[in-house]
This record gives structure tokens, C-alpha cells and sequence, in this order.
């Protein structure tokens, strides 16, 4: 079948929304259970009766867990587990990440101060034919500067206004953050 995205829930009248199928009971049980879970295993335990119910997953249960299991210490948590779910969702549970997902994955590896990957996801989400917004873009520059890559940071927001993204306040700090972080007095003056 399809991958399970918002646009062939919603829009195309499948499995009762963009929030999982299934009764409002459903989806308010799956929502909750998603966010009790305290582990890796029990997210993945929680997905598979989703899916063993009929409901799903998709990208809406899906990107919540990506956001979960990023806060998640211990093995198979933190940005490690944010990537690898990321990009299993499609292979594993058919569902095909969205600009949330990928998102919530790339503020995952600037939390774990992993910028390199935080670069690569923005690409691949790009690979895909997704378009990255203002909420992608602050958090690859965010994890530029904790990586100390001010060069990065300010390509990544060049980039963001030749897409015709209008940079927001935490866009600014975060390239100002990274032009300082580097020494780059004179870069930081003229971002102000």
C-alpha cells in the first residue's frame, strides 16, 4: 500500500484523520500511551498495537515518537534513536517522514551537539521533495553553532532567504551565537 502520510489520512478520507484512525477514543489512547511510554522498546511496543489494531501508524504517531524517544536516555534513545526511527519509519511501520518528523529528528542531533548529522538530515529531507521551513533551518543552524561551525551556520541562512524563508529572532541568535562562538565579532555585528 501507500505509505501512511497526513495527506492520504486526511485529505483522501483514510483512517479518520491525520492523528491515527480509528475512534477519538483511539486516538486520544494511542496519544497517551505514546507519551507513557518510558523506554525505546515500549515506544516500539506502543506502535506495533497501533499498527496490530489496524490504525496505523502513521506520520502524526510516528513524528511524536521521533520527539519522545530524542528525550529518551540509555540505549536506543537521544538523538541516536530520533535518527534511526526517522529513517525505519518507512521501511518499518510505511510511513513516510514529513518536514515535522524530519524536523524534530535534525533538533534531536543539535541537542546531542551532533551537527554533521544535523546537515545530512536537511539535505536528505530535501532529497525527498520536502521543504524545509524556518523551524528546520533554526534548528541545522542551532546545531552549527553548538558545533562550532559558524560558516555553516551562515550558508544555512543565506540558503534560508534565497528559499524566500523569512528568518525569525531564534534564527538570528542562533547564527549570531555561532559567528561569536567562532570569534567572528565582525560576522555577528552585521547580522544585528
Amino acid at each position: 500500500g501507500r505509505p501512511n502520510t497526513y495527506g492520504n489520512n486526511y485529505a483522501e478520507g483514510g483512517r479518520g484523520g491525520p492523528h491515527g484512525g480509528g475512534t477519538k477514543e483511539d486516538q486520544e489512547r494511542d496519544k497517551h500511551q505514546l507519551k507513557s511510554a518510558k523506554s525505546p522498546s515500549q515506544l516500539d511496543y506502543v506502535l506495533e498495537n497501533i499498527r496490530a489494531e489496524g490504525r496505523g501508524p502513521d506520520v502524526y504517531h510516528i513524528s511524536m515518537a521521533v520527539s519522545l524517544i530524542s528525550r529518551m536516555r540509555g540505549p536506543g534513545g537521544g538523538w541516536k534513536g530520533a535518527v534511526w526511527l526517522l529513517q525505519s519509519a518507512s521501511a518499518k511501520y510505511n510511513v513516510e517522514p514529513n518536514v515535522v518528523t524530519f524536523s524534530t529528528a535534525i533538533s534531536a542531533c543539535e541537542k546531542g551537539r551532533q551537527w554533521k548529522r544535523a546537515l545530512e538530515l536537511l539535505r536528505e529531507m530535501q532529497a525527498r521533495g520536502l521543504e524545509p521551513n524556518v523551524i528546520t533551518y533554526n534548528a541545522t543552524i542551532s546545531a552549527c553553532e553548538k558545533g562550532g561551525q559558524w560558516q555553516r551556520g551562515l550558508e544555512l541562512l543565506r540558503e534560508m532567504e534565497g528559499r524566500s524563508l523569512r528568518p525569525d529572532v531564534i534564527t538570528y541568535n542562533a547564527a549570531i551565537s555561532a559567528c561569536e562562538q567562532g570569534g567572528q565579532w565582525e560576522m555577528a555585528l552585521k547580522l544585528l
